[in-house]
């Protein structure tokens, strides 16, 4: 019982908009919105903190029942909402947020 809990802790996203924008985003383009999504961390920062950018992995089936994986970035502003996007691949993911974070505050693992 312990090992669900702390399972469940560390894929937990803390943030119901977030995690509702991100599954209106796998329904829109297709997918399961039902399942996990994991690795999900603050990547950068703008200050005052109205702009944030996040990167997760989502593990997820498309309408046709073929077990995917996809690696979703995402760009949050708290002042007009926030933008999705999904990729197959890692690197066009790592691309688009570094586009995205450009001059921005970087987590330590990425500078």
């Amino acid at each position: 019982m312990l090992r669900h809990w702390l399972e469940r802790w560390k894929n937990w996203i803390g943030d119901r908009d977030m995690e509702l924008a991100i599954r209106g985003e796998l329904r829109k383009q297709g997918y399961n919105p039902g399942r996990k999504i994991v690795d999900f961390k603050l990547v950068a920062i703008e200050r005052p903190g109205w702009v944030c950018i996040y990167e997760f992995t989502v593990a997820t089936r498309a309408s046709s029942d073929q077990a995917s994986t996809l690696f979703g970035v995402a760009h949050d502003d708290g002042r007009s909402g926030t933008i999705v996007r999904f990729y197959e691949d890692s690197t066009p993911r790592d691309e688009q947020r570094a586009t995205w974070s450009e001059g921005m505050i970087l987590a330590p693992h990425l500078r």
